[in-house]
């Protein structure tokens, strides 16, 4: 369901979820096996080391032709009894668990894998000194114990590492431990051989885990449990590796469900991942692994807001997102997107994003592999690589945006708040708040119940009496926002000072207004109006389709004006077509569309 929202400056109601970690370990030897099996890293292929040619291509980052050459990843991630080791170093579950805790995972399988650049996540991997990558282990078990007893069981346990390769210093322990002739002749780094990041999560198992426990991490979110990864160290071995790490164990803030699949052999071929709401149509599939045996295939589909920087003509994200990985060598796939219960506006205004690493910039997909499979489905074709992968919208949302909101004494010292919506969805009403001061969480509801909302997206004007005031008192009202699903948003406030007719008002918010005319032929005028708050300086920057500025005006507080004549600053006309305009201060910063016409 979209979420209605106001559009100026929202009180932040919510609070820290956790102020304490429910529980933490320190892992030590968590061992990584099944080299054999495991996926291609990167070629024993230096200047300093020249192997026959037979074996190699001069290129580090090439496979060659020969096994000699090939460094191989680890497919399986378990628990090595004698070598593993657990520590607990906090534990704040509410209650005493009586006795020691610890933690034991269960193997964990390669499903999914790719290359990265650590240094830099949008360029390419092959860089000496930055190269990398992620690798996505799945269908793991950890279980909890107390003085060696069970107490709770985590299923469907999932691991994301991002690795960094080794420096030559590690490349040569490695080549020497394997006794190749001049091992301590390599030259260049590979990777930057630094820590790695790793996150993961798991299903609480309500069949074997006690209540107790059970109590402490269950949540809304279908009872995930996260993993917070840190201080994660590698030591690579042959044919054993081991990673080491401290972990923090605690109930999810969002929901994440995983599909993990073969790809079926042959071409052709539809993955569908259901649980993820995607389907995959592989058109090729070539198999990946030192043997060439692996075909797993992961879709991660996470509720939550995908977050990031996005194209400037995005206006509106879908609420969730999808992260794909894959141990195929090679592949092309046509993939589908459900986007059931998205508010994206209509189909023609939707735009398939995708980025590289969480921490990279979305990207659009290109516009011509796109194609729109029905009223809530979008297909990308063509696609070769898998990362994340959102789809937003180039309309903006239709929210309940609240353009004024005053408080004013009457001639009867009455107060009389006039609120006024832009347009509105979902929305079941409005609730009136009055305090004395600026504390929100003391003030008092003032009406008995629910103003109703209009729903619409036309201009419409509220208005409410509070007959209860005392002359010689200043008062603060809020307007709540409550949405038919519960939720509820607040204004800032306003306030008045009840000491006669003349009455002090203190602005607001700052607010952008709709452009008007809009459309508007160059060489015309079109207005933009816009109100800066007290103590605010705000930015006006008018934008093209690919980002560039092609205006940008400074006001301070008041309500201003802009007036645009279709020119961009050096003067020149723009030719017809879509623009964008945003306000910008330390309390708003609002995107709206305007058209160009010739």
């Amino acid at each position: 369901m979209r979420k209605v929202v106001f559009v100026l400056l929202l009180v932040a109601l919510t609070s820290a979820l956790f102020a304490v970690d429910p529980l933490k370990f320190h892992i030590g030897n968590l061992r990584a096996s099944d080299m054999p099996h495991g996926p291609w890293l990167y070629d024993f292929d230096d200047p300093g080391l020249p192997l026959p040619q037979i074996y190699t291509d001069g290129n580090c980052f090439t496979r060659g032709a020969k096994v000699p050459a090939w460094l191989f990843g680890f497919s399986k991630l378990d628990w090595k009894d004698g070598t593993t080791t657990c520590t607990l170093q906090a534990q704040n579950l509410g209650f005493d668990p009586g006795g020691a805790v610890t933690v034991k995972l269960d193997p964990y399988i390669l499903t999914g894998f790719g290359k990265l650049n650590t240094s830099d996540y949008s360029t390419n991997w092959t860089v000496h000194g930055e190269a990398g990558d992620r690798r996505d282990y799945t269908e793991g078990i950890c279980h909890f114990y107390v003085d060696g007893v069970e107490k709770m069981r985590l299923l469907n346990c999932k691991i994301v590492a991002v690795s960094p390769y080794q420096t030559k210093e590690q490349i040569r322990a490695i080549l020497s431990a394997r006794l190749i002739p001049g091992a301590i002749n390599w030259q260049n780094d590979v990777g930057n051989g630094g820590n790695i990041i790793v996150n993961g999560w798991g299903y609480l198992d309500e069949a074997n885990t006690v209540e107790a426990w059970r109590n402490a991490f269950a949540n809304s979110y279908d009872n995930q449990v996260f993993m917070d990864f840190t201080n994660a160290t590698y030591v690579f071995g042959d044919p054993e590796g081991w990673f080491t790490f401290d972990v923090v164990v605690r109930p999810a803030f969002h929901k994440e469900s995983v599909s993990i699949q073969d790809v079926p052999a042959g071409s052709e071929v539809d993955v569908p991942s259901p649980l993820s709401e995607l389907e995959t149509h592989f058109t090729t599939a070539v198999n990946g692994g030192a043997q060439s045996t692996l075909r797993g295939y992961t879709v991660n589909e996470v509720l939550a807001a995908p977050g990031g920087n996005y194209p400037l003509y995005i206006l509106t994200p879908a609420t969730k997102y999808w992260q794909l990985s894959t141990t195929l060598s090679t592949f092309n796939a046509d993939i589908t997107f459900d986007l059931t219960g998205q508010s994206l506006g209509s189909t023609a205004s939707w735009r398939i994003l995708h980025r590289p690493f969480y921490s990279t910039d979305w990207i659009e997909y290109p516009l011509a592999n796109t194609q729109i499979a029905d009223a809530t489905h979008i297909k990308a074709m063509g696609v070769t690589s898998f990362s994340e992968w959102t789809v937003g919208s180039i309309e903006a949302e239709l929210p309940v945006e609240m353009t004024s909101f005053t408080a004013t004494l009457t001639a009867q010292m009455l107060v009389n708040l006039q609120w006024t919506t832009e347009s509105e969805t979902n929305n079941l009403g409005f609730n009136i708040y009055r305090s004395t001061n600026t504390i929100l969480s003391g003030s008092t509801k003032m009406n008995q119940t629910v103003i109703s909302g209009n729903n619409s997206s036309v201009t419409h004007t509220y208005n409410f009496l509070d007959p209860e005031v005392v002359v010689g008192t200043t008062y603060y009202y809020w307007v709540e926002n409550v949405d038919m699903n519960g939720a509820s948003h607040f204004s800032n406030y306003v306030s008045v000072a009840v000491v006669g007719a003349d009455l002090p008002i203190i602005p607001p918010f700052s607010a952008l207004k709709n452009a008007y005319p809009n459309p508007f032929k160059v060489n015309t005028i079109t207005k933009i109006e816009f109100d800066v708050k007290t103590g605010e300086t705000a930015t006006l920057t008018i934008y093209n389709t690919r980002g560039q500025v092609v205006q940008s005006y400074t006001r301070t507080a008041g309500s201003q004006t802009i007036s645009w004549n279709g020119q961009d600053n050096h003067g020149q006309e723009c030719s017809a077509g879509v623009y964008f305009y945003k306000l910008s201060t330390p309390s708003c910063n609002k995107t709206k569309k305007i058209v160009v016409l010739q």
